[in-house]
């Protein structure tokens, strides 16, 4: 009973759902808007060709007025395109004037012819050839006038000093012909004076420090050339003065002779002493270092010398033809006893 009341309650549920859909269904049925289609405006002009020269494109456009709604038709295509083609133009020019009147009367010159562009070139088309064209002409022979370079520097003067002359020239660079100008003065002289200029010297600098720090010295200042002499000027005059200076008082240092020689020994043989001097040969002064030792003894040997005979002679003749008699030989002494 139960299965039954639930199945009934579902099947009652369903049936109310589907009668409120259709119900809607119908009620957006009659409120449902009109569908709009869409419209667009007429065609532009063409527009210009894409290149100035040979094969391009050109477009045109419209544009949307009313947009497409409910469904209606959508908008055709807004552009389009069709081929183009630009020809080139060349330049053209008219044919050449006859030549005109030479530009020198005698001499080399030129004459010139021209023409004119009667066609501009346009789209890409050849430019333009030269519109002048010149040649050279020549009329009678002109007058060749003298030239002449500028003056050269004026030259130096005749002398080393006082009042001379110089002068300047100047080239001809071209020889006056066929009835020309004839040529002017290619030298000139003109007066000059060389002034004398004496020697200038400066004046004497402090006079120097002395020579010797003590005793008797010298000592110098000098003077320098600021403008040597020139145009038989007058000589500089000595650029170095000295004169005589004294210090303090020098020390004077002891000063003695050499040694003498080695006196005789004080004994005749065996050891003993012998001496040797010196003299001062001047006194210390001033606080100079004073004087050494003049008199030195040294120890001396005497060797003692023993007599030396030579060997013996040969034996004499005997003092006796007969008998009994004597004979002898000899020997010298060579070196005699000393000490």
């Amino acid at each position: 009973m139960k299965i039954h009341t639930t199945v009934l309650l579902l099947v009652l549920v369903i049936c109310l759902i589907s009668g409120s859909d259709a119900w809607r269904r119908r009620r957006r049925r009659r409120r449902a808007p009109a569908p709009v289609n869409c419209q667009v405006s007429g065609w532009s002009g063409w527009s210009g060709c894409s290149v100035t020269c040979g094969q391009g494109t050109q477009t045109r456009s419209r544009y949307v007025t009313v947009n497409p709604a409910n469904g209606g038709a959508g908008c055709p295509g807004l552009t389009e395109t069709k081929t183009c083609s630009i020809s080139k133009q060349n330049c053209v020019v008219s044919s050449w004037s006859s030549w005109g009147v030479c530009s020198q009367s005698c001499g080399s010159g030129s004459q010139t012819r021209t023409r004119h562009v009667t066609v501009n070139p346009a789209h890409c088309g050849s430019a333009c050839p030269s519109l002048k064209d010149t040649r050279g002409c020549t009329g009678t022979q002109c007058p060749v006038n003298c030239q002449v370079s500028s003056w050269s520097a004026w030259g130096s003067c005749s002398v080393s000093c006082g009042d001379g002359t110089h002068s300047r020239t100047r080239q001809i660079t071209a020889n006056p012909a066929y009835g020309g100008d004839s040529c002017p003065a290619t030298v000139e002289h003109e007066k000059c004076v060389v002034p004398k200029q004496d020697c200038v010297v400066s004046s004497w600098s402090s006079w120097g420090v002395c020579s010797q720090s003590c005793g008797s010295g010298s000592q110098t200042r000098t003077r320098h050339v600021t403008v040597n002499p020139a145009h038989c000027g007058s000589a500089c005059p000595s650029l170095q003065d000295s004169r005589g200076c004294t210090g303090t008082q020098c020390p004077v240092n002891c000063q003695v002779s050499s040694w003498s020689a080695w006196g005789s020994c004080s004994v005749s043989c065996g050891d003993g002493t012998h001496s040797r001097t010196r003299q001062i040969t001047a006194n210390p002064a001033y606080g100079g270092d004073s004087c050494p030792a003049t008199v030195e003894h040294g120890t001396c040997v005497v060797p003692k010398q023993d007599c030396v005979v030579s060997p013996w002679g040969s034996w004499g003749v005997c003092s006796k033809a007969c008998g009994p008699g004597n004979q002898e030989r000899s020997r010298v002494i060579t070196v005699d006893t000393d000490h």
